[in-house]
């Protein structure tokens, strides 16, 4: 095994034990399985075998001394959020000279193989969403990771890449999440949706006053999807199995409410003010 293979999985067995540690308080009476959620803590262990990864993509692909310089990263998982000062990076050669789409995205493909640790994903847990057209500069590639039984709830568990007609990787943003085995879920839809029911949401109205909203009709709460939720602090990852539930009327919020523990973990504001 690699020297650096071998660092990464020692990192990982760490998190994984740091994550067995950390508990979160749930309703009583509720029947949690050992080490959930798997709760990854940030390591700088961690970030230098990431690093390390950049100076080999680095030398793997040519990039010019006075460009090899660590992109931004993410914290506790260390994926980039862009690559702006470092690329273009070229992605490989054809033997027809410029690549066609098809050899764009062989090369594209090769590309997240070669260097899946530092994406933080395999390439089997990947599928191709769509490609865009992005005028002259080339074309946006969004992948989805797709290795759990339910869908990630966005924006985590994605990668775009911006590739040149060239095939030089312009620009890139990654956010997959690491895979794990997820329990059943033992709070049903209509519980759900009973966690959400009576909340109030805080917002601020076009003239910046805070305003309150309580949701008191049951219509007014809808239980989407069961979905993987990456709950995220500043220094660790927890990934969770939610019911996505949109609550309101006009003006609405998604909830995530963990379907393991019953508890709100997490709620976006889906409108503009």
């Amino acid at each position: 095994m690699p020297a650096v293979a071998a660092v990464f999985l020692s990192a990982v067995t760490g998190l994984s034990a740091c994550g067995a540690a950390i508990q979160t308080t749930v309703p009583s009476g509720t029947d949690v399985p050992p080490n959930y959620p798997l709760t990854i803590v940030e390591s700088p262990e961690h970030r230098e075998v990431m690093r390390t990864e950049w100076l080999r993509l680095f030398e793997t692909c040519g990039v010019p001394a006075e460009r090899r310089r660590i992109p931004d990263l993410t914290p506790v998982l260390h994926t980039p959020h862009s690559i702006l000062g470092v690329g273009p990076i070229k992605l490989g050669t054809t033997s027809s000279g410029a690549p066609g789409d098809s050899e764009i995205r062989l090369l594209l493909r090769r590309f997240i193989a070669d260097h899946s640790q530092l994406l933080g994903v395999a390439p089997s847990a990947l599928s191709l969403e769509n490609v865009t057209p992005i005028g002259g500069i080339g074309s946006r590639f969004t992948f989805i990771q797709t290795g759990f039984a339910h869908p990630i709830a966005p924006p985590a568990g994605r990668l775009e890449f911006v590739v040149s007609p060239a095939g030089e990787l312009i620009q890139m943003s990654v956010t997959a999440i690491p895979q794990t085995d997820l329990p059943e879920p033992k709070l049903t839809r209509a519980a759900a949706a009973e966690r959400v029911l009576g909340s109030t949401f805080e917002y601020g109205d076009i003239a910046g006053r805070p305003r309150t909203v309580t949701i008191t009709d049951p219509k007014h709460v809808v239980v989407k999807d069961l979905v993987v939720y990456p709950q995220q602090t500043e220094s660790t990852v927890a990934i969770r199995l939610c019911w996505q539930v949109e609550a309101g009327d006009g003006m609405t919020w998604t909830v995530y409410v963990d379907a393991i523990t019953g508890q709100t973990v997490g709620t976006v504001q889906n409108f503009q003010t």
